[in-house]
């Protein structure tokens, strides 16, 4: 009887009589789930569903078939007295072997028996690699993993040693893939360059870069405290990514602007010791661009591109295709019965461009096609792409192998690429393309199965990603009609999920991150659905409550430009996304320019829609807020119209309206009127704390507005005990940094220095002027008015340094 040993440690290998078998993915993945099932039977429909991944799918005769084969090859190695087959009702197989024989049980033994020792040394690399994305697996990798950490911490000499653990406790990156070509010679290049500065990758498209750089991270995963993945695409989508990292560090809150996350973060990564994170950026393709945007610190900085032209920024390290052995490998492992000569012809013809590869291999494995159908229809692809003009920029075998695979779906598959194809490079959220199909979820999931099995999309965090290249490939073969009908599902698609608030509620944010994207792919424009539309105008207002100000202008110039062209200057998308530049032009510190569009606004809004359109009573409590301090009297006026319409139109219990309260109570302040404005704050705090709670930032800046008019009135004690208890709360919510914090930071070194706490107050106020000016600029509107309000500290500190030497 044959010796038998089984690892499930890293990846899964087994092992007859001291001799390494070679296991291709399907035969290795279906290996690791009968030893899980740890003796006990496993149905032969169950055995389709979970290893060959088809979850919600009917399982035929024919898949069933495949199941019999797989299991076949490995009872040849194993033995008919080890794999037993039971032909009930279902047909259900079972592994019998002793828990001896599985490195992984041994292991789990060890670690529950405290022998830490042993345990250790059976641990080689991530359990069961290369299948964590498996549900069968995510349990028992989940188990082991935890038994590894708990190693660490049972005595001394744990702490000392090299971790030996999965993930590092903050960790985003893409899954590893099965049936990737490890690239040992650039992964060595690039970890030898890591410690001197940032590292870039750059290749043709399709080369393997992005799979480069997660392998390479997966490898040295044990080395790092941060392992962290950006798209790189989208510059405006970097400062978004970098604020989440913030926030998983706990360096930042959750409802920190973008600006204020940055600034913790930065802080954060400077204290870490040598090479204990790693941020890898990916796709990065305009250097100047993201200079600017690395982190400073003494970790390693990844960087994907197809520019090669870094040199100023990181150390280039060329990736170019695969070589012939490494080709023919990959489609090996990936085809059941490839010959070698096949593999050879077949990667000729595919240029060992690693992603028309594996496309390729989806297609072949998932079809069952010979290599000489497969190249058949690669001829008659590759010749209608040449034919069509292609960009040189695309290879041809890849686009070859698109356009023979796409050719090769149903209706129902071809428009899912269709629609993933017109979206960002980017995750695209599975209900996006299910309401896009009229919410049939079931027939989608299928559908994606089949894409993602063919090559042609990746699973990715709850939600689908398209490789960039092949959405460029697949949009180019649109036509007219093609590309109008896949927009309008697309509309309906993002129309469905698009959270209905107005973008400054942090528990949805996570929700506008994931779409503000693909709205902007398909370029707002052109957007006709009216819901999809309010999302347009309001991703304004989401990024100026993140503090992308910036960005938030320049959308908000494009779309209200297109819209005024397209819908008209008196269009409600038109006018409401005007009020959203205005702001944006505030934030900026473009105070005239803003207050004009704004009046503008308002006054078309009026006379198009009515003075109580709730448009028109938000537009005008924006130029209520925007207005300058020398149009205070006119400023009050609007605000109490505003207050009183809103409260009316809307209800005393509605956010919106307790603000207009709040807005008031503040206009009311600046013109002189105190005890009206004392009363009106009060007011409005303690509304807001009743209907939108105690974390709601609104409530806070209420708050607020109370203190400025205690410490006007004389009553600083107060004020300070109210700043005192908003300031941890803002803080949190917003990060240090944010504007709303450092005024708050402000005022309170006023009142600390009415109390008599002169060095305190002269300490913070010095600190919270130099820093806005840092931030905002020092001609900012906003630092003039800070400065002015804090100016007493300022002088108070003068006065002091001057008489200290007397």
């Amino acid at each position: 009887m044959a010796q038998l040993r089984f690892s499930l440690l890293g990846r899964v290998r087994l092992e007859v009589d001291g001799r390494d078998e070679p296991l291709k993915p399907l035969a290795g993945a279906l290996l690791a789930r009968l030893l899980l099932a740890r003796g006990a039977l496993v149905p032969v429909d169950l055995l389709f569903t979970e290893v060959w991944g088809a979850p919600g799918r009917a399982v035929d005769r024919g898949d069933r078939v495949a199941v019999q084969k797989r299991v076949s090859d490995l009872r040849r190695l194993v033995g008919a007295d080890v794999l037993l087959t039971d032909a009930g009702r279902p047909t259900a197989y079972r592994l019998v072997v002793p828990p001896e024989s599985v490195d992984a049980f041994r292991f789990e033994r060890a670690a529950e028996a405290g022998d830490a020792e042993t345990a250790r040394a059976l641990w080689r690399d991530t359990p069961l690699l290369g299948l964590t994305d498996r549900p069968f697996a995510a349990e028992a990798v989940k188990r082991w993993t935890a038994l590894m950490d708990a190693l660490g911490t049972k005595d001394s000499a744990a702490v000392t040693a090299p971790r030996r653990r999965g993930l590092p406790p903050v960790w985003r990156l893409p899954a590893q893939i099965t049936g990737f070509v490890p690239r040992d010679d650039l992964v060595h290049q690039v970890t030898a360059r890591l410690d001197a500065g940032p590292v870039v990758l750059c290749g043709i498209g399709g080369v393997g870069k992005t799979r480069l750089a997660v392998d390479l991270a997966h490898r040295r995963a044990a080395e790092y405290d941060l392992v962290w993945w950006i798209d790189a695409d989208d510059d405006a989508a970097i400062g978004n990514q970098l604020a989440e990292l913030a926030v998983a560090v706990g360096a930042s809150g959750p409802a920190a602007t973008v600006p204020a996350a940055l600034a913790a973060l930065e802080r954060y990564l400077r204290a870490q010791p040598r090479g204990r994170w790693l941020i890898i950026f990916d796709n990065a393709d305009v250097p100047p661009r993201l200079a600017d945007r690395l982190p400073a610190g003494l970790g390693h900085t990844l960087i994907t591109s197809r520019n090669p032209l870094w040199t100023e920024v990181a150390a280039p390290v060329p990736v170019s295709v695969l070589d012939r052995a490494q080709s023919c490998r990959l489609l090996m492992n990936r085809i059941d019965g490839l010959s070698m000569a096949e593999a050879d012809r077949l990667a000729v013809q595919l240029g060992d461009l690693p992603l028309a590869l594996a496309q390729a291999a989806g297609m072949m494995a998932e079809l069952g096609l010979h290599a000489d159908e497969y190249l058949a229809e690669l001829a008659v692809g590759a010749s209608a792409i040449a034919d069509e003009g292609t960009p040189a920029s695309y290879p041809v075998s890849l686009a070859g192998a698109v356009a023979a695979t796409v050719g090769r779906l149903g209706d129902a598959e071809r428009q899912l690429v269709y629609r993933c194809a017109l979206l960002a490079a980017e995750t695209i959220p599975a209900g996006v393309l299910i309401h896009a199909a009229s919410r049939d979820a079931a027939a989608v999931r299928r559908g994606l199965g089949t894409l993602n099995r063919y090559g042609l999309i990746r699973m990715e965090g709850g939600g689908v990603l398209m490789h960039r290249l092949t959405q460029a490939i697949v949009r180019d073969r649109l036509d007219e009609s093609q590309r109008r009908s896949t927009r309008e599902s697309l509309e309906r698609g993002l129309a469905g999920v698009a959270p209905a608030d107005r973008g400054d509620i942090a528990a949805t944010w996570r929700q506008w991150q994931a779409l503000v994207a693909h709205v902007v792919a398909l370029d707002p424009v052109s957007i006709d659905d009216p819901g999809l539309q309010r999302f347009a105008w309001t991703a304004i207002r989401y990024l100026l409550t993140r503090g992308q100000v910036e960005p938030a202008r320049t959308y908000a110039k494009h779309l209200y430009d297109g819209w005024r062209a397209r819908l008209g200057a008196d269009a409600l998308p038109t006018l409401c996304t005007a009020r959203g530049y205005a702001m944006a032009l505030y934030h900026a510190g473009e105070q005239a320019a803003a207050l004009r569009l704004a009046r503008e606004t308002l006054r078309a809004l009026e006379e198009r829609f009515g003075p109580e359109h709730v448009e028109t009573l938000q537009t005008e409590n924006v130029l209520a807020m925007i207005m300058p301090a020398e149009r205070v009297d006119e400023a009050f006026a609007l605000a109490r119209r505003n207050c009183r319409s809103r409260l009316r139109v809307l209800g005393p219990d509605h956010p919106e309206a307790v603000w207009s309260v709040a807005v008031l109570a503040e206009r009311a302040r600046r013109s002189g009127r105190l005890r009206l404005a004392r009363r009106l704050a009060g007011w409005a705090a303690a509304a807001l704390q009743r209907t939108s709670g105690d974390d709601n930032p609104f409530t806070h800046r209420a708050a607020a507005t109370l203190a400025l008019v205690l410490q006007d009135v004389g009553e600083h004690r107060q004020a300070q005990q109210i700043l005192t208890v908003s300031l941890p709360t803002m803080t949190r919510l917003f990060g240090a940094d944010h504007a709303d914090v450092l005024e708050l930071q402000g005022a309170l070194a006023v009142s600390l220095l009415a109390l008599g706490e002169l060095e305190e107050a002269v300490g913070l106020g010095t600190w919270v002027v130099a820093r806005h000016a840092a931030l905002f600029g020092p001609e900012h509107p906003w630092t003039v008015e800070l400065t002015r309000a804090v100016a007493p500290v300022l002088r108070a500190g003068s006065l002091h340094e001057m008489a200290a030497p007397l």
